[in-house]
């Protein structure tokens, strides 16, 4: 369940990134999966895409993290990995007003400490009652 302190993360790829179900790409995406999940960090995929033609399956590139239990250091360092790998690549991150396409680890790092800053909103009904 997405809450309005996850951040919605995209890995937008570059144009020399191949198809999204080509084996570099998924590779690439799974990797950066699992070095964000490194620490503990609470990363989940937002959507797997099937591929009907091809039979094949994969990521699809969009993640959601838990903002609210960990985003450790494991999470800049596979976005840096990321955004390294191939010229032109960038990550969209969305969180409540914020929504940014970082294209490099320093914009990267920006947004998410700027996110990590933000308090939980309070749910509705929530509120004391005094």
């Amino acid at each position: 369940m997405c809450t309005d302190h996850d951040l919605h993360l995209t890995l937008l790829p570059s144009n020399n990134d191949g198809p999204l179900f080509s084996r570099k790409r998924q590779q690439a995406i799974t990797r950066f999966y699992v070095e964000a999940r490194a620490d503990g960090s609470r990363i989940n995929p937002a959507g797997f895409a099937l591929d009907t033609a091809g039979l094949q399956g994969g990521f699809s590139g969009e993640f959601v993290v838990s903002l609210g239990q960990l985003a450790g250091p494991a999470l800049g360092a596979a976005a840096h990995a990321w955004l390294n790998g191939r010229a032109d690549r960038r990550i969209s991150l969305r969180i409540r007003e914020i929504d940014v396409d970082a294209k490099s680890q320093e914009e990267f790092d920006r947004v998410l400490n700027q996110a990590l800053t933000l308090a939980p909103a309070e749910a509705p009904g929530e509120h004391s009652r005094a």
